[in-house]
């Protein structure tokens, strides 16, 4: 599966957190992308880094 942003493409949110727990030291979120129906990897937001806010309440 291929995404217009160009972004690696994951075929399920398992799949995304499967791929970040290989790689602990770069924290990053599965979301949902509606471009490619697909899943990426992102930065975590601020609030989250700072623990005032928790993945599901990030935007």
């Amino acid at each position: 599966m291929t995404c217009p942003t160009g972004k690696r493409t994951f075929d399920t949110r398992a799949q995304a957190r499967t791929h970040r727990k290989r790689h602990p030291d770069a924290p990053r979120r599965a979301y949902y992308c509606h471009a490619c129906a697909g899943w990426h990897l992102g930065r975590l937001t601020r609030p989250v880094k700072h623990g005032t806010a928790t993945n599901q309440q990030a935007p």
